[in-house]
C-alpha cells in the first residue's frame, strides 16, 4: 500500500464577524485566568469536542466495575461506576450515606449556573450492571462539598451558604425539597450579587474539627487582586461597606472558623474569626490527629508553567484554639517558599519570617498549576500499598495535574514525610516519552509523591484527560472519585477475575507532527506564523499562558506555539474552530472572556481580526485522522509522479517515526500497490523536489506507515 503527498492547498472561505461592543477581554486563555476557568467544567469553556471514556459494559473484572485503561498503582484498577455522554452529570463532591453501604449523595455542578446544581442519589450495590443514579435535590447554587457531620446530618455547600439535612432522609433513598433542608450558614460571599460578579472563587470547601467547630473556605475574590498592585491587598467582599471594607474579616482569601454552639438545633455562631489569611483558595482541608488543620493551596497564575507552586499549609493547633494569631500565608505577595509576586517587587510585605514574623510560608510544594482539590487520609488495608497516606487528586488540565498523589505521612507528627530533595512528574508535551521528572526546588525540604493514578494525559481513542475533584473511602475500603469533566464516577480497587492490566495507552506527540506537518502545507504554515506574530505575541496575549511555549523546549525553529497549543488538548480541534478553546475564548469580539482587562485588545477591529486569524489557522489544520506516521522499523522510498502520465520516481527517502499528512482514507492502486494520498508543498521537508521536476503526486507504500491515533 502507498501514500501520495499532494501540493495543491484546500481553498477555505473567508470568515468574517461584526460586532458592536468595543473590546475589553481578549483569549489569554486558562492560565491567565483564575480556578474558575483552569479547573471549570467544559461547558463552562464553550462547546469543545472530548474523548470519552471507553469501557465494555459487560465487563466485571475491576472487582465488578468495567476496568478502565487508566495507569494506577501496582495491585490496583480502575473501574468505571456511573457515567454520562454530555454536560448533564458534572460531579464535585461525594459522600457514602452513613448505614446504607453502597449508597452514595453526589454533588453535581452543573456548569456555572446559581440554580441548576443537583444533587443526586447513586445507588451501586455489587457491580456496575445495579448502578443507578436519580436526583435526590434540585435547584441549587453551585454545589460543591458533601459530607457526613454532626448531628446525624448531611452538610453540603452553595456558593452563598451551607446547608443540611438528616441522615433519615438520604436513608430512604427517595427524592427530597428544599424545605426539607436546614440552613447552617448563610450570607456567605456568593459569586453574582446585583447581576455583578462578586467573587472569581465562590467554590465553598469545608470541615469539621473533633470539637465540631466549623472552618469554611473563602476563596479569593480575583486570581491576584491586580487592582491593589504593589500596595495593600484590601479585596473585601464586594458587599461590605460599600465595597471599600478594611476589616480582613470582610477579605477572600481566608479561612473562618464558625464555632459549634454545642447543639445542632442551634447550630455555630454567626460570629466567626480567622485562623488563615492570604490563601488564595483552600479547595483542600483536613485535620490530622494532633489539632492541625492541613490545606492544599491553589496558588496564582503567571504567565510561565514553571511557576508558581501549588503548596500544602499547615496551620497550628494554637492557631486553631485561639492561642496564637492567625497567620499570612502569603497571597497575594509571595509564591513557592519565600518568592515576591512580581507586582509586589518594591511592597514592603516581606516574604520570609525572619523580617516579617506573620508571614507563613509553605509547609511543602505541589507540582505547579496542578490544582489540587479535595484531600483526605487513606486508613482502610484493602489498598494496603497506600494505607496511612495522605491522598491529594489534581484536578488541573496542565501538564502536571491530571493525577493522583499519594503522600508518605509521619507517624509521629501525622504530617507529610518531608526529604532533602523530590522530584514530581509532568506529561511531556513536547517529546516523545509520556513523563519528565522534574525537581521541586533546591535548598527547601521536598515531598517525594507517589502516583496513585499517573499521567492520566489524553490518548485519543483510550480515554480523555482526568479531571478528578474529590475522593472519598467507601465502607468497603476502595476509593471513590468524582470527576466532572468527564461526568464521571470512578472507583480504585483490587483487580477481580479475570482483571487484565493492560500497557499504557500512547501518547499522540501532535506537537512534534504539526511541526514536521506545517512545511507541507504553505497556506498553513503562512497561516500559523500570523497567529504566532499577531495575536499570540501581541501586547494583549504575551504574557499569559506559559509563553505559549512547553517546558523544555527550547528549539528556535518559530514552532514552540504551535507546539505548545497542540498538547493542550482541545484548545486546537483542526477543522473546527468553534469547538477550539482558542476560539471560544475570544468569541464574541467586544464580549469575550480573556485576556484580564489591564491586557484588552485596542478596538473590536483589533478583537475581530484575531478571532479571524485564529479561525483560519485551525482550519487549514489537518484531522488527527490524517496524521500518520512511518512505523518504527520502516525507511521507506517517497514516490511520486506526473499526473496524467505513467511511471513514478523516488524523490527522497523517509526515516522511522516521521510524520506525513495523508489526504484520503481510502486507498487506490498504483502500479499495483494500494496508496493513500498525502501531500507535499514546496517547501517541503520530505521530498526533493529537484529529482522529481514537474511532479505533483507523492506516495509512500502504506504497509510502511500507521495512523498517529490508534484505536
Amino acid at each position: 500500500m502507498v501514500v501520495f503527498l499532494k501540493t495543491r492547498a484546500a481553498a477555505f472561505s473567508r470568515f468574517y464577524l461584526s460586532g458592536s461592543v468595543a473590546c475589553i477581554f481578549c483569549f489569554c486563555l486558562l492560565s491567565c485566568a483564575p480556578d474558575l476557568f483552569r479547573e471549570t467544567p467544559d461547558q463552562y469553556r464553550g462547546s469543545q469536542t472530548q474523548e470519552v471514556m471507553k469501557f465494555d459494559s459487560n465487563d466485571k473484572s475491576c472487582a465488578g466495575f468495567p476496568a478502565l485503561q487508566i495507569e494506577s498503582i501496582d495491585g490496583t484498577c480502575v473501574g468505571m461506576v456511573n457515567s454520562s455522554t454530555d454536560n448533564g452529570f458534572q460531579p464535585r463532591s461525594i459522600v457514602e450515606i452513613p448505614g446504607k453501604s453502597g449508597w452514595f449523595l453526589v454533588t453535581d455542578f452543573a456548569g456555572w449556573s446559581t440554580s441548576t446544581g443537583k444533587i443526586w442519589l447513586l445507588k451501586t450495590i455489587g457491580n456496575f450492571g445495579t448502578v443507578t443514579r436519580e436526583v435526590f435535590l434540585s435547584g441549587l447554587s453551585l454545589p460543591h462539598q458533601i459530607i457526613s457531620g454532626p448531628g446525624d446530618r448531611i452538610y453540603f455547600s452553595e456558593d452563598s451558604g451551607i446547608s443540611s439535612f438528616p441522615v433519615s432522609l438520604a436513608q430512604q433513598g427517595k427524592a427530597i425539597s428544599r424545605s426539607q433542608v436546614k440552613a447552617v450558614l448563610s450570607g456567605l460571599p456568593p459569586m453574582i450579587r446585583g447581576g455583578v460578579r462578586n467573587s472569581l472563587h465562590p467554590l465553598k470547601h469545608f470541615v469539621f474539627d473533633k470539637s465540631q467547630h466549623l472552618y469554611v473556605n473563602i476563596g479569593a475574590f480575583s486570581d491576584h487582586c491586580s487592582d491593589f498592585a504593589g500596595k495593600t491587598c484590601n479585596e473585601s467582599d464586594r458587599s461590605a461597606a460599600g465595597g471599600k471594607s478594611t476589616n480582613e474579616n470582610d477579605h477572600g482569601a481566608v479561612i473562618r472558623r464558625y464555632d459549634f454552639t454545642g447543639d445542632v438545633s442551634s447550630g455555630w455562631k454567626v460570629n466567626y474569626r480567622l485562623v488563615a489569611k492570604g490563601l488564595r483558595n483552600s479547595m483542600g482541608l483536613w485535620f490530622n490527629s494532633k489539632g492541625e488543620l492541613i490545606q492544599v493551596e491553589n496558588s496564582r497564575d503567571f504567565k510561565e508553567a514553571s511557576r508558581p507552586f501549588e503548596e500544602i499549609n499547615i496551620i497550628p493547633a494554637a492557631v486553631i484554639n485561639g492561642t496564637t494569631p492567625a497567620k499570612h500565608y502569603g497571597w497575594p505577595y509571595c509564591y513557592d517558599y519565600n518568592q515576591v509576586s512580581d507586582e509586589w517587587k518594591s511592597f514592603s510585605f516581606k516574604c520570609n519570617t525572619a523580617e516579617n514574623p506573620n508571614y507563613a510560608a509553605p509547609y511543602a510544594l505541589l507540582p505547579p498549576h496542578s490544582a489540587p482539590l479535595g484531600l483526605m487520609k487513606y486508613s482502610g488495608t484493602l489498598l494496603s500499598n497506600i494505607t496511612g497516606h495522605l491522598i491529594v487528586p489534581l484536578h488541573g488540565y496542565r501538564s502536571a495535574g491530571h493525577r493522583i498523589l499519594a503522600l508518605d505521612m509521619e507517624s509521629s507528627t501525622d504530617k507529610p514525610k518531608l526529604f532533602s530533595s523530590g522530584v514530581y512528574l509532568e506529561d511531556d508535551l513536547s517529546g516523545g516519552s509520556k513523563a519528565i521528572s522534574r525537581a521541586f526546588p533546591a535548598g527547601f525540604s521536598a515531598l517525594n509523591p507517589k502516583e496513585l493514578i499517573s499521567g492520566w494525559y489524553e490518548a485519543p481513542g483510550f480515554r480523555p484527560k482526568g479531571a478528578p475533584v474529590a475522593m472519598i473511602q467507601g465502607t468497603d475500603g476502595a476509593l471513590w472519585i468524582a470527576d466532572d469533566k468527564n461526568h464521571s464516577i470512578l472507583r480504585i480497587s483490587k483487580p477481580g477475575l479475570g482483571y487484565q492490566k493492560k500497557p499504557a495507552p500512547p501518547l499522540a506527540n501532535f506537537g512534534k507532527a504539526y511541526s514536521q506537518l506545517i512545511y507541507e502545507s504553505p497556506s498553513w504554515k503562512k497561516s500559523y506564523f500570523k497567529l504566532r506574530n499577531e495575536v499570540l505575541q501581541s501586547s494583549s496575549c504575551m504574557g499569559c499562558h506559559d509563553q505559549y511555549r512547553n517546558v523544555g523546549d527550547d528549539n528556535s525553529d518559530g514552532l514552540a506555539s504551535l507546539r505548545y497549543l497542540a498538547g493542550m488538548g482541545t484548545w486546537i480541534v483542526p477543522l473546527e474552530p468553534a469547538k477550539s478553546a482558542l476560539y471560544s475564548k475570544l468569541n464574541p469580539p467586544g464580549a469575550s472572556s480573556m485576556p484580564p482587562k489591564e491586557q484588552a485588545f485596542a478596538s473590536l477591529a483589533v478583537a475581530t481580526a484575531a478571532l479571524e486569524t485564529v479561525n483560519n489557522f485551525i482550519k487549514l489544520m489537518p484531522k488527527n485522522s490524517q496524521v500518520w506516521r512511518v512505523k518504527s522499523d520502516k525507511n521507506p522510498n517517497l514516490l511520486s509522479l506526473k499526473r496524467g502520465t505513467s511511471g513514478n520516481r523516488v524523490c527522497g527517502k523517509l526515516t522511522a517515526n516521521y510524520h506525513v499528512w495523508i489526504l484520503s482514507a481510502s486507498t487506490i492502486k498504483v502500479a499495483g500497490l494500494d496508496v493513500h494520498e498525502v501531500q507535499v508543498g514546496g517547501q517541503s521537508q520530505i521530498a526533493d523536489l529537484s529529482k522529481c521536476p514537474g511532479d505533483n503526486a507523492f506516495y509512500l507504500a502504506a504497509s510502511d506507515i500507521e495512523p498517529l491515533i490508534k484505536k
